[in-house]
This record gives structure tokens, sequence and C-alpha cells, in this order.
């Protein structure tokens, strides 16, 4: 029969054995996670090395464009938004980003951002459960989310599974913040701002400069007027804008400017559309058309629906495994590269060009664009 001192002594002689169970854990752990960003780090290499699309990414290449490098922050509150952001500190929350519209989901992920805040004192941690829908995964890896395109900052615990107590998306879809609710316009532009301060990754800068050299031929014309039209399925949620008003729009920014050369970039996601628009436009106006309605025409007609036999954006993400977000994200770039905009605010990703012209562009080159709503859409 054991005695006392006995039993003492063993559970003394199994401490040894516990810390070295607790140190090897700890160091499987913390092998997974630097074999997984490793792997990351890896697969983007990979991905900006090979002939991707028959173009070669060099590495030294600069940002020639107004966004994807990092810039400071103008608005006292999208300097607000970083302390939240960026305060290690803080407790965190993680936020399950949506698979709706791109820009509705950015728009959504504001949302939280604030709420999260406002309700828990806690920071955001973006992630999905899988793979954000708009994240490329043969450029980012199959658990890609919105870091895939936007260089965010990150704190050491973010990744701590003990640390991470959910937050889904609908829920906070459904609240909206003490900013968002006073002044929502602005508290989305000031975030927009916010979002794209830390630049974008080199994936994108890969397909910007793509993108440059099949619609401009290499070089972005001077005095480019961005058009977005919205239509598609948008038809569903807001009455579509006719042609003749675009271009009555485009008529009257080049009669204010006294443009001699009309260039017009066409940001649109229905070929439709665009097929209206260029057969009703002068022959003299250059009409520069989004590079996603030639690359993704095959899949909007194998992958359309009973209705129009048109594919819907998230369909057409999810079959390209998110290589569309990628193409939606560098058009949204090349769109920004106008002075002078004619936009449907009643769409997300027109209200993502309206913040960013207003929060990003105007206040670095002197109040220098304008812009048309032909339907509006901003929330008050």
């Amino acid at each position: 029969m054991k005695n006392k001192s006995d039993t003492k002594n063993q559970k003394h002689s199994n401490i040894p054995k516990l810390v070295a169970i607790i140190l090897i854990l700890s160091t499987l752990i913390i092998s997974k996670k630097i074999c997984r960003d490793y792997r990351q780090k890896v697969k983007v290499e990979q991905f900006l090395k090979r002939e991707y699309r028959n173009y070669s990414y060099k590495n030294h290449e600069k940002w020639t464009t107004r966004l994807g490098h990092p810039y400071e922050l103008k608005s006292e509150l999208a300097k607000e938004i970083k302390k939240w952001y960026t305060n290690c500190k803080l407790p965190i929350r993680t936020y399950n980003i949506t698979h709706a519209g791109f820009g509705s989901d950015l728009h959504v992920f504001s949302q939280a951002v604030c709420q999260i805040y406002e309700d828990f004192g806690a920071r955001t941690v973006p992630f999905t459960n899988t793979k954000w829908l708009w994240a490329y995964s043969e450029a980012c890896g199959y658990n890609s989310d919105i870091h895939c395109y936007f260089k965010l900052p990150t704190c050491a615990k973010d990744r701590n599974k003990k640390n991470k107590i959910p937050i889904q998306s609908d829920p906070i879809s459904l609240k909206r913040c003490s900013y968002d609710k006073s002044n929502p316009t602005n508290y989305r532009k000031a975030f927009t701002e916010f979002l794209f301060s830390y630049g974008l990754t080199d994936v994108v800068k890969h397909e910007v400069g793509y993108q440059i050299g099949k619609v401009f031929g290499g070089e972005i014309p001077v005095n480019l007027i961005t058009v977005h039209i919205r239509w598609g399925n948008k038809k569903n949620e807001m009455k579509l804008v006719p042609i003749e008003d675009y271009i009555n729009a485009v008529k009257k920014i080049i009669s204010e400017n006294n443009f001699k050369e009309v260039n017009i970039y066409l940001a649109s996601e229905d070929p439709l559309a665009v097929m209206t628009f260029e057969a009703s436009v002068p022959h003299s106006w250059n009409v520069f058309k989004d590079f996603t309605l030639q690359e993704e025409k095959a899949n909007r007609r194998l992958h359309g629906n009973d209705i129009d036999g048109i594919a819907t954006d998230q369909v057409i993400a999810s079959k390209t495994l998110g290589r569309y977000g990628l193409e939606c994200l560098a058009s949204l770039v090349l769109a920004m590269e106008a002075n002078h905009f004619v936009l449907t605010t009643g769409s997300n990703f027109s209200r993502l060009m309206n913040e960013l012209r207003s929060n990003v562009l105007d206040p670095r080159c002197n109040n220098c664009t304008t812009f048309i709503d032909l339907r509006n859409g901003e929330y008050k």
C-alpha cells in the first residue's frame, strides 16, 4: 500500500512529463502556424512568378495608379476607425464575412467593425469558415479571406482560437452602430478610406497591370470619364437607369470641361448594357470596356439562370474560385483613374467609387473630381 509520501513523490515526478507534453503541443501548434503562413507566402510567390495570362509580374514594379499604394488618412473619422482596428490590447471578436456582392460585403464589414467596438469594446478580426467568395484561392490559398487583397494590419493573438468569439454576419448587418446611424454615408466613406489606406497586395497589383494592358493598351488616357452602369439582377432592387441618362450625363461633363477628346471607362457587369451604350454614343467617343465583360463572357452563359440565361456575379465568383473578385477589384482601381464619374449609388459598387472619390482622391488633388448620381442610394 502506497503511503502519502509515495503519492506526493509520484505527483512531483509527473510534473516534468506534463511540462514536456505542453511544450511539445505548443511547438506543434507554433510549427503548424509557421508552416501555414509559409505555404501561404509560397502560394502567392508562385502565383506572381508564373506567366499568369501571359503576363509576367515584376517585383520591382511600382503602383502606377492612384489606388494600391499606402497613404496617410485625412479624415478624423478614418483615424478613429484606425484606432479601433489596430489596438492589439483590446479583446477580439471574429466576424464571419458575408458572401453577397463584392461591394455589399465590404460595406457590411464596415458596420461590423463599428458595432463590435461599441457593443463589446473589441477589435474585429474578419474571417470565413471556408473562404471568402470573392478571394481568388489560386492566388491566395483555399482559406483566403479579405487579406488576399487588402493589407489590413493584424495582431499576434488574431489566430489564437481561444480568443475567437464568433460574431455572425446576419445579426451584425441588421444593426447599426452610432456612427452608422447618425451619418452612415460619412461613416462608410471614412471606412473605405481606412480600408484602402494600408495598400493593396501584390496579387492585385499583378491583375491591375495586366488589365491596364488589356483595356488601355498599356497607357491610361487623360481626361478619363468613368461610367458605371449597374443593370443585370439589380432590377430586383431598384429601377434601372436608361442608357440615355448615362449618355446625357457624359455630354454634360464634356460641355462643362470643354473636352475635345472623349475617353470613357465603362464599368459594367451587363453585356446588354454595354452593347446598348456603345450603339448609342457618337463614334468619336473612345469607350474602354470593363475587362470582366470579355474575360467572363463564357461563364455568364455557361452558368446562367433560367430567367434570362445570365449568371449572377456571385455564381461567377464561385465558379472561378474567386478570380472574378480579383478582376472586379482591379476594375475598381482602373475606374478611379478618372476625374469625372457618372454613377448610380443605388449600387454598392458605385458607392465604393464615390467613397474613394470623396475621401481619397479629392483630398489629394485639391477637389479635382466631379460626380453625377443617376440613382441615389446612399444611406441617410
